[in-house]
């Protein structure tokens, strides 16, 4: 994929668990969500200008070395393991902002 604001990676998951490679820019979700899941070849610099750096990761991805890697490492991933991944992740993001949330709440109630 090329989109650096995919939310969850999901897409990347189906093609992995259909054992087809990806290959990713770095952005911040896909490196939150992949950067120790996959070869890190399989990543690329989107703010690189030219096009080197998606061939490299397109050349590696594509590669007999990468049929081996997701022939060891194949994703086991269901819609509920997914799922489930995704509800920790939204506990998390609200949890962190709670103190946010009381603040702003406190401010009201002062008011």
């Amino acid at each position: 994929t090329c989109s650096t604001s995919e939310t969850y990676g999901l897409t990347v998951m189906e093609a992995l668990a259909s054992g087809t490679p990806v290959v990713l820019p770095h952005c911040e979700v896909f490196d939150e969500l992949w950067n120790e899941r996959l070869p890190a070849e399989w990543m690329y610099d989107p703010d690189v200008k030219g096009a080197a750096p998606l061939l490299a990761a397109i050349h590696s991805a594509t590669s007999p070395q990468a049929r081996k890697w997701l022939a060891a490492n194949p994703m086991q991933v269901s819609w509920q393991s997914a799922t489930q991944e995704l509800m920790a992740q939204y506990d998390e993001a609200i949890e962190s902002n709670m103190p946010y949330r009381r603040e702003k709440s406190s401010y009201h109630m002062a008011v």
